[in-house]
Parts: structure tokens; C-alpha cells; sequence
């Protein structure tokens, strides 16, 4: 990577929707840049707030990996093992009868979407409920009464699996989601413009969601509120939690950097986090990002060809993104961590074009 020509990224992003975009190297900030977001002028760059989106699975992914080094849970666990209730889950079949069936899905399993708790056309059914909820082990409750369609840990389906690990943290430890991350992440790295629940004297730090028009092709300001909003109330460890560039990019960096990752967590650790658990990337993803030349991790995409990806980023990088806009990338070879934070639902062009160039202008 030639730093000079980091000078490159504003002028290839300048005509994409208003972000920030961070990145450090050994945990060092080398790079900060913004396009000019209203009514945030005196906020100080790195510390407005995003909402993650599907970027909380990768700090559930290390709460699940936490409690495996402290031995108070395995991978190859049943999920029953601390969820029993989910025995009651009923699969749909073909002809639209439904039975009951019993496959145990691991832990491991639910780290790589290996099960069928799908975001499907119940989604909205689940958020309105989830919205009077405060804990994902609650939720257990209402996510059995929905059939499932195909047998869990048999296919990939993007779906509901981190809320399920975020009721076994709480089950594991008898701890709130909530403070079990603060304990043993946030707080040790110095978070402090991270969590879940939306005080109001911080609404004004959050950086205002937009929604894509397809017709006009042009972001355009939220009227209703988001799904992000009706279950700000709930600890959803798939998609709930909000954070800073500046915070993010000190969680990523810890579990990147060989220097704090040893004291954040183990090699082994780690390992598992650049590991391609998935020989072949899931086509059935539900961003339509790019997959040729990746493998599958716990953290979401891995490179693993640069021949036919067109990649520039080093062998083993893992990213992935949140369908706001966000987007992580960690480099485990040169220890550089990356984060780009945006705020606009469903424009398509966050994961098919400005993601994969973000990785390529670092590495020209």
C-alpha cells in the first residue's frame, strides 16, 4: 500500500452519498476523511454516531469467542444446551403443512448462518414484537413461533442467528447482552460512544438516516422511523448496536493488531477470525456484494483469491458490511483496520461498487 495516493479516495468518492471513513495502521490513525454531513459542525470528526447495522455480529461474533476462551462455552454446543425452548422450533415443508422436527444447530453453526432463522416476510412481524423487548433471550420466544423452511446447519440463510447468540451470552453468563459487552469490551477499549439504547441528549450526535430513491437515483432524508429506532430498546446483537468511526475502529483494531489483539484476545483466537470456515462463499447472501475469490468466516467475507476477485487487498482479509452503508475491513498481514460509516438504506451500490473500491484505492 503507497500511502501518497490515499489523496485518490476523496476524489473517487466525492459523488457517493455524505460518510467518514477512518483507518488505522498498528492501531494508529493514518487516514480520516468525511464529506460534509448538516447540522454536525461542531462535532468533532470520529465521534458522530452510526448505526451499525449487520457490523454487530462481528462484536457478538466476539462475545461468543470470549466466552469460548473462558471456557464457559464450546463451539460445538447445541444451542439447546442454553436455549431449550428452541426444541420447540417447527419446520414448513413443500406442501405448506407444518411439523415438528428436532436438528441440533451449534454454536458454530450459528457463527457461520449455518441455520434457517431467516429474515424473510416476517421480518417486520418479529421487529414490532422485538420492540417492546429489552433482551435477546426474550426474543427466543417469539422466534419459534415462526416455522422454519429448510433444515438448519444443512444451508446458509442471512437471518436472526446473532440474536440467538446473543441469548446464549445472556444465558451463559446471567448477564444483560448489554453489560457483558460493556464488561469485557467497550469498557476495556475504551467505547464510550458505543451501546444500544439511545439517550436523548444524544440524538443530535447521530448522523441523520437517508433512504436511496431508486426514481430520482438520489438519497433522500428518512420520513418514518427505522427499523433501527423501533428497537432501539431491544439488545439485538444482529443488528441493534451504534458506534463512531473513532470506537469502531478501536474495536477492529484489537482484534487486528498482533500487539493489542494478544491482550484483547488469544492467537488462537484470532485465528479463528481470519480462518475460511466456508470453502465456498454462500451465493444466497442476502447484500448482493461481491463473492468471487472469497471464502466465509465468522466475520463475513475472507479473501481468498486476487485472480478472480480483482481485489487488491492481501490474502486473508476479512470484511464485511451493515445495509445502512457501513463497511469493516480488517488486513490481519499489514494490521490495518478500516472503517466506513454511512447512513443510507437500501442503496445497492454500497456493496456492489463503493466497498470493493474503498478496498482497492488502499492498495494501489
Amino acid at each position: 500500500m503507497d500511502i501518497r495516493n490515499l489523496y485518490k479516495i476523496k476524489e473517487k468518492l466525492q459523488a457517493r452519498p455524505r460518510y467518514e471513513l477512518v483507518a488505522a495502521i498498528n492501531g494508529n490513525i493514518f487516514y480520516s476523511d468525511e464529506t460534509t454531513q448538516p447540522n454536525s459542525s461542531k462535532q468533532k470528526l470520529g465521534t458522530r454516531l452510526y448505526w451499525l447495522g449487520a457490523l454487530s455480529k462481528t462484536v457478538t461474533c466476539v462475545a461468543i469467542l470470549k466466552l469460548v476462551e473462558q471456557q464457559k462455552i464450546r463451539l460445538d454446543d447445541p444451542v439447546e444446551k442454553y436455549l431449550p425452548e428452541m426444541q420447540q422450533l417447527k419446520i414448513q415443508r413443500a406442501d405448506e403443512t407444518v411439523d415438528s422436527f428436532y436438528l441440533p444447530v451449534t454454536v458454530n453453526d450459528l457463527l457461520l448462518m449455518l441455520n434457517d432463522y431467516r429474515y424473510g416476510s416476517w421480518t417486520n412481524e418479529m421487529i414490532d414484537e422485538c420492540a417492546n423487548m429489552k433482551h435477546p433471550s426474550d426474543m427466543i420466544s417469539v422466534l419459534i413461533k415462526y416455522p422454519v423452511i429448510k433444515y438448519p446447519c444443512i444451508t446458509y440463510e442471512y437471518g436472526f442467528g446473532h440474536d440467538v447468540l446473543s441469548a446464549i451470552v445472556e444465558r451463559a453468563t446471567d448477564q444483560a447482552f448489554s453489560e457483558f459487552l460493556s464488561d469485557h469490551i467497550f469498557r476495556p477499549l475504551g467505547m464510550t460512544n458505543t451501546g444500544f439504547h439511545i439517550q436523548s441528549s444524544m440524538r443530535k450526535q447521530f448522523v441523520p438516516m437517508q433512504v436511496y430513491d431508486p426514481s430520482s437515483r438520489k438519497a433522500k432524508p428518512c420520513t418514518e422511523k427505522t427499523r433501527y429506532e423501533k428497537c432501539s430498546d431491544y439488545e439485538s446483537g444482529g443488528a441493534g448496536i451504534y458506534s463512531s468511526a473513532e470506537d469502531f475502529l478501536t474495536f477492529l483494531s484489537a482484534v487486528v493488531c498482533k500487539e493489542q489483539s494478544g491482550l484483547f484476545l488469544s492467537s488462537e483466537t484470532a485465528s479463528l477470525i481470519q480462518k475460511g470456515h466456508m470453502q465456498v462463499y454462500p451465493q444466497n447472501i442476502y447484500h448482493t456484494c461481491q463473492s468471487d475469490g472469497y471464502q466465509w468466516g465468522y466475520f463475513g467475507r475472507i479473501h481468498a483469491n486476487q485472480m478472480i476477485s480483482h481485489q487488491l487487498s492481501p490474502i486473508g482479509t476479512v470484511s464485511w458490511s451493515g445495509s445502512p452503508g457501513t463497511y469493516a475491513l480488517l488486513d490481519f498481514k499489514n494490521e490495518i483496520a478500516l472503517f466506513f460509516g454511512a447512513q443510507v438504506l437500501n442503496y445497492p451500490y454500497f456493496f456492489t461498487a463503493v466497498h470493493p473500491e474503498i478496498e482497492n484505492l488502499f492498495y494501489i
